[in-house]
């Protein structure tokens, strides 16, 4: 079985990685046609903390997708 690391320049990118927050962290490799990620890069995903509110400069922000969020929210 061949092992390859798969670059975002490469054609079998997989396109639902322009979906996933900072895809750059991952490093993908395709193991006979199936495309992993090291579970330890998916560990730490998933073990980091994500804030309720990302605030700057006393404006509040969504962390999901940036938006400014109104008062009360």
């Amino acid at each position: 079985m061949e092992i390859k690391e798969i670059k975002p320049t490469d054609k079998e990118y997989p396109i639902i990685m322009c979906l996933v927050d900072k895809p750059e962290k991952y490093t993908l490799f395709d193991l006979g046609g199936l495309t992993v990620v090291p579970l330890c890069q998916v560990i730490d995903a998933l073990l980091t903390i994500k804030p309720d509110v990302n605030v700057v400069n006393g404006v509040k922000y969504c962390p999901n997708c940036g938006a400014k969020m109104e008062e009360g929210e």
